[in-house]
């Protein structure tokens, strides 16, 4: 795009506002004067901490040094109209916080960890989302509140509702901790920099229409904030708008719905490999990104880059579901506002966790169970849900054993898979797809060869968990057998 002062002096007057409305919409980061992309976050940070209401204080910040920089900025804050003094600006509070919700459809979100504390700036108003615990009754109840919404799974269809419960579950836990993954992300650079840029894995619900993806995420959203808000449209999901949103200083994730996986791949790549790697900086608040898709397989550079989470059950629209979801919005839940403080304790630790990036938020839950005197349900995610269920291991199920569309083979050094001719390249594709991350393999038409067959016996036996057995029993005796 160029220089964004320079842009402007070559449009006409009527046509720098558009021009300048344009640019904070979806401007790109590559694009953003690195002294006004500051600006924009120390303007953020300092709203949130400005009491909201109608004699909230104007407060002052320095504008850029270099006249260039100092243009610019003066363009692009005249959006929200603030008074410029001489070197400095003078704004109030509610006149971002309003610009950002109405501009990029999410409230501006600052977690505090020196503080333990997190502070919501929406449609002019100031919160803090940080609270101790109470007394243990009005736990549970939020508790209850929970575990109320996961059991509308009973109200659908689903071959195994409770690997519904717990994939909810897990999703709710990564939502819960998805407004601190720029600390996370801060940490995780600060200790494994110099090997590993990846930051936090986004988040990636697959299920068909009519399984409830849409309805979690404004349920979870509304958790967070204890506020209606609307998820971001699936086709708003572009680069443009996911750095625009990343550089006005708000950790508010990003949460998009229905995004067409087939017309987007391509942008799905490159946003969900650069945006921690290349695009994130430590002094820039970043928000986390979540996605809802009806696309079933990843591409293998995804594995390591994405938490998928599988809402296996489809909802008949009913008058009694209707009702059940509408009594379940209408209650309050203060439930994040106990986990932020407790969360944010553990993080002060300045560990990482391990290969669960959950497991501060397992371990809050259970504080909270324990707290409110209330039993841990049985269909609570203890460990990574992929531990515990696996659907690549059960579409692997469908074809070795319902189907006998796949025969497995074992040889001196490796295992073959051979797929039936009458599957498709592409299908034959999606299996291969489905392997972890940790099994070497390579594809040969409708074949694929296991040139690390140990590890995939041990998939095989094990990736499934608690409820492995029968099927996987009867597999690997024809594995070890042939």
């Amino acid at each position: 795009m160029g220089d964004l002062a320079d842009l402007i002096k070559q449009n006409r007057p009527e046509e720098r506002r558009e021009l300048v409305e344009a640019w904070l919409k979806g401007v790109a980061a590559e694009e953003v004067e690195t002294e006004t992309r500051k600006l924009l976050q120390e303007i953020a940070a300092q709203a949130v901490e400005k009491a909201a209401g109608p004699e909230e204080p104007l407060f002052s910040l320095r504008l850029p040094d270099a006249p260039a920089a100092r243009r610019q900025a003066e363009r692009i804050l005249s959006a929200f109209g603030p008074a410029c003094e001489g070197a400095e600006i003078r704004l109030q509070p509610s006149s971002y916080l309003r610009y950002v919700s109405e501009t990029h459809g999410v409230p501006i979100l600052r977690a505090d960890p020196a503080r333990r504390d997190v502070r919501l700036g929406f449609g002019g108003e100031v919160e803090s989302l940080a609270e101790p615990l109470p007394e243990p009754a009005a736990v549970s109840r939020a508790l209850a509140h929970l575990e109320a919404y996961f059991s509308t799974v009973e109200l659908g269809k689903s071959p195994d509702p409770v690997f519904a419960k717990a994939s909810l579950f897990e999703a709710l836990l990564y939502f819960m901790t998805a407004p601190f993954a720029h600390e996370f992300m801060k940490l995780k650079r600060s200790r494994y920099g110099a090997i590993d840029s990846r930051g936090p894995r986004f988040l990636y619900i697959y299920g068909p229409s009519q399984n409830g993806k849409s309805t979690f995420l404004k349920f979870v959203l509304k958790l967070l904030t204890g506020r209606a808000i609307e998820p971001l449209s699936g086709g708003d999901f572009a680069k443009r708008n996911v750095q625009g949103a990343a550089s006005v200083g708000t950790s508010f994730p990003l949460a998009f719905d229905d995004v067409a996986m087939a017309t987007r791949a391509a942008l799905f790549e490159e946003v969900l490999k650069s945006y921690w790697e290349s695009w994130w900086r430590e002094d820039c608040v970043a928000p986390q990104i979540a996605l809802s898709a009806d696309a079933y397989t990843l591409p293998p550079w995804a594995k390591s880059r994405v938490k998928r989470l599988d809402f296996d059950v489809h909802f008949a629209p009913t008058d009694a579901g209707r009702d059940a979801l509408a009594g379940l919005f209408r209650a309050e839940n203060r439930v994040f506002r106990w986990f932020a403080p407790l969360y944010l304790g553990r993080m002060a630790s300045g560990s990482v966790p391990g290969e669960d990036e959950l497991a501060w938020a397992r371990e809050v839950l259970v504080e909270l169970y324990r707290h409110a005197g209330r039993a841990v349900p049985g269909y609570f995610p203890d460990r990574p849900i992929e531990r515990l269920y696996d659907p690549g291991l059960k579409a692997w199920r469908d074809v070795v054993e319902r189907l006998g569309k796949a025969k497995v083979k074992r040889e001196a050094d490796r295992a073959v898979v051979e797929f039936s001719m009458d599957l498709q390249g592409y299908e034959v594709r999606e299996y291969e797809s489905l392997l972890p991350v940790q099994i070497k393999h390579r594809r040969r038409g409708n074949t694929i060869l296991i040139e690390t067959p140990a590890e995939f016996q041990a998939w095989l036996s094990g990736g499934k968990g608690r409820r492995a057995g029968g099927w996987l029993a009867r597999l690997l005796c024809r594995l070890q057998a042939t």
